[in-house]
């Protein structure tokens, strides 16, 4: 069985389009069906052997702007804070990211 999103989890969207843009949002609220969350920064570090303009990125220990939400929790347990790309629980591992410019 899956993990339950619960109050403090942090979640990660990743999307984009010849780029990858990776997003972290905190769980402020949480009932069985949904969960409203606040957006965190992140902090970008580029790697080498990758390119130029690629790292990975990881989340802030910070709370940014407005509530964000109600989310529905889908049959999978995910929830989609964005209609472009996937979002998943954050395993504390770093996210490819990846930019112009």
């Amino acid at each position: 069985m899956e993990k339950k999103i619960a109050v403090g989890d942090v979640i990660y969207n990743s999307w984009g389009w010849e780029q990858t843009n990776v997003d972290f949002y905190k769980v402020v609220r949480a009932t069985e069906k949904s969960v409203w969350v606040k957006k965190m920064p992140a902090s970008i570090r580029s790697s080498e052997g990758l390119s130029s303009m690629a790292g990975y990125a990881e989340p802030i220990d910070e709370i940014v702007g407005d509530e964000i939400g109600p989310l529905r929790i889908n049959k999978w347990g995910c929830v989609s804070v964005s209609k472009y790309g996937g979002t998943g629980i954050y395993d504390g591992k770093p996210k490819y990211c990846s930019w112009y410019g």
